[in-house]
């Protein structure tokens, strides 16, 4: 339950890494799980790279401890998938021993082992939907100083959307995704228009429940192959409140020009009827 999004923008010169603070979090096995804002951001600077979270915040805490001293974009990669997609063998192992008695290596490779079709069928059926509830989503320059944008689902599977120039995680995604497509989202957009519509986009996704309205968002810019600006834009922070009264202000001239606009064909309509 949450929203992380990341865009290219000046024609993959900079990129944006955009998050809400809402985390999920579960006491025990017994309890359902449930949501909070976090008092501290979710996406994590690690020099030119932009690392942001969706999911349970146990794997996301987890997963930070891992990458604490890396900053290489490809290692970073690595490492985050790795986790995910252990922890989640583990998942399934223990099923898989516990309805059956025996090692998964073993269930999947022995046909003759005295299993119950049935056992076996459930096992089948139910195995995609086992997952750690942790997404990951990677911004920023790697080490030739290349913009790119990598999702890592929660299965520990890479997908490289950098192509694609906007790409979101967690259940606000469509909101997001849907917003950048509607107004025509552009690569070759300025930094700072960028920005903007990063934030634009975010704001809308908060139609989802499950999208916080705190906001952070790291922005960063390449000056040369090596040296790659960091803008830090935290939630309470001055170009942060900057943005939200600016964002205000453009709907609310929104809705005075539709009401005006109203008023116009309608007083014409009364007219003609006259």
């Amino acid at each position: 339950m949450t929203l992380v999004q990341a865009s290219i923008a000046d024609n993959g010169k900079s990129t944006i890494l955009i998050a809400d603070r809402l985390l999920t979090t579960r006491l025990s096995r017994d309890l359902p799980s449930y949501e909070f804002e976090s008092p501290i951001q979710k996406i994590i600077l690690k020099e030119k790279v932009g690392v942001g979270f969706a999911g349970s915040s146990l794997h996301v805490d987890i997963a930070i401890s891992k990458i604490v001293d890396k900053v290489d974009f490809d290692e970073i990669i690595y490492i985050i998938s790795d986790y995910i997609s252990t922890k989640r063998k583990e998942l399934i192992d223990k099923h898989i021993e516990r309805l059956t008695g025996v090692g998964s290596s073993e269930f999947f490779t022995r046909t003759d082992l005295p299993i119950p079709q049935q056992v076996r069928g459930n096992i089948y059926a139910n195995i995609k939907d086992f997952d750690i509830n942790c997404h990951c989503l990677i911004t920023g320059f790697d080490e030739k100083g290349k913009a790119r944008i990598v999702d890592i689902d929660d299965n520990g599977d890479v997908i490289d959307a950098t192509t694609f120039g906007v790409h979101s995680i967690g259940t606000g995604s469509p909101f997001s995704q849907i917003y950048f497509d509607q107004y025509g989202y552009d690569i070759k957009m300025s930094t700072e228009e960028a920005i903007l519509f990063a934030f634009e986009a975010k704001t809308w996704a908060q139609a989802h429940t499950g999208v916080g309205v705190r906001t952070d968002m790291l922005v960063f810019k390449k000056i040369s192959k090596k040296e790659i600006d960091v803008l830090r834009i935290y939630e309470n922070s001055e170009l942060m409140d900057k943005l939200e009264k600016g964002y205000k202000d453009e709907i609310d001239k929104r809705k005075e020009f539709r009401t005006n606009l109203l008023k116009e064909i309608f007083e014409e309509s009364r007219k003609g009827k006259k």
